[in-house]
């Protein structure tokens, strides 16, 4: 039977799409969910038609449905915009393409903010959808424990090591380098290049304000007066999202993980040193 990646490749790419769709595929805890939510409201409060989907139902949804949704808006005519925790694809194999978005974080306070959430959740606790109903249960049948990511780590638990890299989101589903050399020269070059031919915009979640800026000039289509909105519920928001339980990170941990993650680290710096490019480009200060 084909892996995920090998029927992402042949079940989803074909020589032509739409070219009004956007992909935003973001790891977890980057502040990706107040993004969708933007887009849904900027939709809404500007009569924009946009088809908005998402892939998260991770776990009421099948890879098949996930794959469906992405075929049924990438061949969709009009703007369309794609919400997903998967890695990077080059879902088309011929121009126009799809345009990528995405928003990385400091990796050691995304693993922190990401090792709390699967054992806390946040405060959406009113969500009774399927997807955050199942969530929920799956967290207390995992039963972990409730120590600190601190102790987390100086135990040198794999619980609390690097999942879900930076490297490897960019670097995609390709068997070699991505899957087996995550940390390798080869996957970060790959990394890169895959930022640098497909993506318009990749922001920085300590500075979300830019981030939406640069958003609202590069893509007005999408984000024209979203960050008007994201200032008027700004804090309503941040609260409802906000990972239950997250204490500050000891420097004796930073230390331990920064010396673990160096490519992390270098792929991450490249990032702002892009979006700042980014922004003088476009005129955000």
């Amino acid at each position: 039977m084909p892996s995920p990646a090998e029927r992402i490749r042949h079940d989803v790419t074909s020589e032509t799409s739409n070219n009004g769709t956007v992909i935003f595929n973001v790891l977890p805890k980057c502040g990706s969910r107040t993004l969708y939510d933007l887009v849904k409201k900027t939709s809404f409060s500007f009569n924009r038609n946009v088809t908005i989907r998402n892939t998260m139902g991770s776990y009421v949804q099948s890879h098949d449905d996930k794959l469906r949704e992405i075929r049924k808006l990438l061949f969709s005519p009009g703007l369309g915009f794609l919400y997903t925790h998967m890695r990077y694809r080059d879902f088309v194999t011929a121009r126009p393409k799809p345009r990528y978005i995405s928003v990385v974080r400091d990796p050691i306070d995304r693993l922190a903010s990401l090792y709390y959430f699967v054992r806390y959740g946040d405060n959406l606790e009113e969500d009774d959808s399927p997807a955050a109903v199942e969530f929920r249960l799956r967290m207390k049948r995992m039963n972990y424990s409730d120590e600190t990511f601190d102790e987390c780590v100086l135990k040198g638990d794999k619980l609390c090591q690097d999942k879900g890299t930076l490297i490897g989101h960019f670097c995609g589903y390709d068997t070699h380098p991505c899957k087996a050399e995550v940390h390798s020269k080869k996957a970060f070059n790959k990394a890169v290049t895959n930022i640098e031919r497909n993506y318009v915009v990749i922001g920085i979640m300590e500075d979300y304000d830019s981030f939406l800026r640069v958003l609202e000039k590069v893509l007005p289509e999408y984000f024209g007066g979203a960050l008007s909105i994201y200032h008027q519920q700004k804090k309503d928001t941040l609260s409802k999202m906000k990972t239950k339980n997250k204490t500050t990170v000891s420097r004796r941990t930073k230390k331990i993980l920064s010396k673990q993650m160096t490519a992390e680290y270098k792929l991450y710096n490249y990032l702002k040193a892009r979006f700042e490019r980014t922004k003088k480009e476009f005129g955000v200060s």
